[in-house]
């Protein structure tokens, strides 16, 4: 099951997302990837190179809006990032739940 850090205002979620997307830049930098204004460039599975016309990942989990009023995002709990991107807890102020039914990657 998904899991998301769920915040009390909407600054705190962009924050937090932010701070994951830095870090984001850092740890796919050091596997080798090219990162042009944000967008980590994806690579040709075959040849291993750089694959500019394939689809580029922007952002880690967009704020959302929960129906209880409060602002979520996708957790790294689960994931091949889970350990790569630490501290979070100790920079940020989130519960981390499984995701309720109304929720969806936004």
């Amino acid at each position: 099951m998904t899991r998301i850090l769920e915040f009390t205002t909407e600054a705190a979620a962009i924050s937090c997302a932010a701070d994951i997307d830095a870090q984001a830049v850092e740890y796919w930098s050091a596997l080798g990837f090219t990162i042009t204004e944000g967008e980590l460039v994806s690579k040709n599975a075959a040849t291993g190179l750089d694959d500019p016309a394939a689809q580029r990942t922007v952002r880690w989990s967009a704020p959302a809006l929960s129906p209880d009023g409060t602002w979520w995002i996708v957790s790294l709990v689960g994931t091949p990032y889970e350990n790569a991107m630490t501290g979070l807890r100790e920079r940020h102020t989130f519960t981390e739940r499984d995701m309720p039914a109304w929720g969806s990657d936004p």
